[in-house]
């Protein structure tokens, strides 16, 4: 819960230095599935707190074989930078090559984690799902900001 709460606050302090996207996501509202910036600020935090809870809870989670849980873990990890890494390219620096790119490192590691970890705790496996939601959703995002920018 610690690393929830750790990256919950991290993420406000990046919000902060970085700034509110509501210009960017007004150029991209004509696309069906751009969200109002209010939703997506929550979202991106929302993001972040089940990120540290999901990896709290894989850490501390005695029941699943050693192998596995350190593996998605360390690919839980990875999603988690290259998402922040993403949010300071694509809203702050508007540098759409590298938040394409940082996107597809965040899906893969999504798609690492929710395939190779073979793990048997529902909560877990649930939240891995909507953090593979989330980062198909940064790449729709980023594919939709090369066509109308």
């Amino acid at each position: 819960m610690v690393g929830a709460i750790l990256l919950g606050v991290t993420w406000c302090i990046v919000l902060a230095l970085v700034g509110a996207p509501r210009l960017l996501l007004r150029v991209l509202s004509p696309c069906f599935f751009v969200m109002p910036t209010w939703l997506f600020l929550v979202a991106m935090a929302l993001f972040f707190v089940v990120a540290g809870g999901c990896l709290g809870a894989l850490l501390g989670n005695g029941r699943e074989a050693e192998g596995p849980r350190y593996r998605c873990a360390f690919f839980l990890t990875l999603c988690a930078v290259f998402s922040y890494l993403w949010y300071a390219m694509f809203f702050g620096a508007r540098f759409f090559l590298p938040a394409f790119l940082l996107a597809v490192l965040a899906a893969f590691c999504a798609v690492s984690t929710f395939a190779g970890g073979r793990l048997r705790c529902r909560p877990i496996f649930l939240a891995l799902i909507g953090l593979l939601v989330h980062s198909v959703y940064l790449l729709l995002l980023t594919v939709n900001a090369f066509f109308l920018l």
